[in-house]
């Protein structure tokens, strides 16, 4: 039986939670809930963000000491953007150089 939105939405949550406080799975989980009702992304998609969202948020919670609130993500500066993306750079270099590859990776962080 197929899960509805909420379902899905729900789920990602619990996922979520796992690296962030309650007030910020319950945020994440309303906006993936948006992205499928009102944006109608596809399931994949909204899959992929959720991932993105909750390797984020454990960065923060290794960068900040603790799993991140709201109060605490209202806070966040570029230089803490900046330090995800170095940090995921230097996981990705370290994958290029065992495979062989030379060839430049880039990530994009799309907010909606």
């Amino acid at each position: 039986m197929a899960r509805t939105p909420d379902q899905k939405a729900e789920a990602a949550a619990e996922t979520l939670l796992k690296a962030a406080s309650q007030d910020v799975a319950r945020e994440a989980a309303r906006w993936l809930t948006h992205l499928s009702a009102e944006r109608h992304l596809a399931e994949l998609t909204r899959e992929a963000y959720a991932r993105d969202v909750a390797a984020f948020l454990a960065f923060l919670a290794d960068h900040l000491g603790g799993r991140p609130n709201l109060a605490a993500l209202s806070k966040l500066a570029p230089a803490d953007i900046r330090a995800f993306l170095a940090s995921r750079r230097k996981g990705r270099s370290a994958t290029n150089s065992r495979s062989g590859s030379t060839s430049p990776r880039s990530s994009s962080i799309s907010i909606a």
